[in-house]
């Protein structure tokens, strides 16, 4: 008995290549915001833990009346469980006292897109500051307990 077109079942190959032209083009627009999300959530993440060292700085400043060396020192004082590494450039986050008795918990080689979350644009994290220029530098101020 000869089946008819009518009766078969199944996708035409122009039916299914159309449905797979559509997955590639839905893919190669996803992909990439994906990945600038997951871009964004790091810095974001990082930008935390930048604030969070600054807040076991303070407790030592409170301690010890003046602001650690490093970061090891609140490693040892048990301030901190691990010196914050840099994920960005691959360096460990340095805490820098400026003339006027701030703490900076600054971190270098941040990439230009990423500057803006630690400038406070997204308004989620307190206003840091970031340096322009080929490498870009953006810190967090801790001031002393005293003038809070």
């Amino acid at each position: 008995m000869k089946t008819s077109r009518k009766d078969s079942r199944g996708f035409t190959i122009l039916e299914l290549g159309v449905a797979l032209a559509v997955v590639v083009v839905l893919t190669s627009v996803m992909v990439p915001n994906a990945m600038q999300a997951a871009r964004i959530t790091q810095a974001e993440t990082f930008a935390e833990k930048m604030i969070g060292l600054g807040q076991a700085a303070t407790l030592y400043y409170q301690s010890n009346g003046s602001w650690p060396a490093s970061q090891s020192t609140l490693v040892s004082e048990s301030l901190i469980s691990a010196e914050l590494n840099d994920p960005f450039a691959d360096a460990t986050v340095t805490l820098v006292e400026n003339a006027a008795g701030v703490l900076e918990v600054k971190a270098s080689n941040i990439p230009d897109e990423m500057s803006s979350i630690f400038a406070g644009q997204y308004g989620r994290l307190p206003l840091g500051q970031c340096s322009a220029g080929t490498t870009i530098e953006c810190w967090f101020n801790v001031l002393p307990p005293s003038s809070i």
